[in-house]
């Protein structure tokens, strides 16, 4: 137990092929389902050696080879998933894994990181969050090499013992990122169901008590520099043009099909979710337009200049680029987020949707 004084750590870490296609199946469900598209996430090769905190890693498996693979990832209970469950479906996914000799995770550094800071962690949240005392009373961590940097079990509401987090962190990532996952495992329900908040609500909460209250501060005392941004900041990154056009190629060949997007145009005007954004200028709305009618491809910044007026020789990139930040800042007092338009160095601007 990690209370004040006691140095017991409450931490396992466990990796086998079979908690690596657990981690598989976790990661095409939220693939499936739209919500990695839905909030920012960008679905890459297994051989994208970047730790972009926006990136999720997935290996070019043969999923054609599992009967009813896409269709048999509806009926799945993710939190019993996390406690590794028998499954003909795992054992067909771990087998799979087996034809592709994947790497081990490397972990050794993370999980010594770790263990200097647990004790004085759990202090700490403790400290911050009275109500929430030792409500954790087991951490599991499956060290992989796919998904997102870290996902992981929500405490349920109301709940205040015997509480286990069954943790896949990936082995590229430090122990802020352990941290972010543990506080929003405890803070999570609280959000959703006292104060009617959204995911991204709970996410810039955690974002905040990790990175501005004392928990800094312990974590600091081992990681001096932190290997990716917060969540929220890393999904609102715009600079990621090319890992977009990457992840397109990549889901067409695993045969994942994307729904209708969540911008349309309606008799000519923009719409988010069916309602239509507001304070749009003429110019910046016929930009709008070409940027949702080709979602998920790059509009050139040559396209851009001709719908803005100018010559395609004599275009000013400083205007396209001052367009396309006031687009962004419109978006984000509308609710929406900004880092749906990513930016293509050099080439131009392309719409995630």
């Amino acid at each position: 137990m990690a209370l004040k004084g006691k140095t017991t750590s409450i931490t396992s870490w466990k990796y086998s092929l079979r908690t690596e296609a657990v981690r598989l199946i976790h990661t095409a469900l939220y693939t499936y389902s739209g919500f990695y598209k839905r909030n920012n996430f960008i679905v890459v090769p297994y051989s994208v050696q970047d730790n972009h905190g926006s990136l999720v890693r997935m290996p070019h498996i043969k999923f054609q080879n599992i009967p009813r693979f896409w269709k048999r990832l509806e009926s799945i209970d993710l939190e019993e998933f996390y406690k590794l469950p028998n499954s003909k479906l795992i054992d067909s996914v771990e087998q799979e894994l087996i034809e592709l000799e994947l790497e081990i995770p490397k972990y050794s550094k993370l999980m010594e990181d770790w263990s200097k800071v647990e004790s004085k962690f759990f202090e700490t949240l403790y400290e911050i969050l009275p109500n929430k005392h030792n409500i954790v009373t087991e951490v599991n961590i499956y060290p992989t090499v796919f998904g997102t940097p870290a996902s992981f079990n929500v405490i349920p509401n109301g709940s205040q013992s015997n509480n286990v987090i069954n943790m896949f962190i990936r082995d590229d990532q430090d122990i802020y990122k352990i941290a972010e996952a543990i506080v929003t495992a405890v803070t999570r329900r609280d959000v959703e169901l006292k104060y009617e908040g959204l995911w991204r609500d709970s996410e810039i909460i955690v974002d905040w008590v990790v990175g501005e209250t004392k928990i800094d501060n312990v974590l600091k005392e081992v990681v001096k520099v932190r290997k990716s941004k917060p969540t929220i900041a890393n999904l609102t990154d715009k600079q990621m043009g090319n890992f977009l056009r990457i992840s397109r190629e990549f889901m067409g060949e695993l045969g994942i099909t994307f729904k209708e997007g969540q911008f349309q145009i309606e008799e000519g005007e923009v719409l988010y979710l069916n309602k239509k954004i507001n304070n749009l200028s003429s110019q910046e709305k016929s930009v709008m337009r070409a940027l949702v009618e080709n979602s998920n491809r790059t509009v050139r910044l040559s396209e851009i200049s001709e719908i803005m007026g100018y010559m395609p020789e004599s275009y000013s990139l400083y205007a396209i680029t001052k367009l396309i930040q006031r687009l962004r800042d419109k978006l984000d007092k509308s609710g929406i987020s900004s880092g749906a338009i990513k930016t293509v160095r050099g080439e131009g601007y392309i719409l995630n949707n």
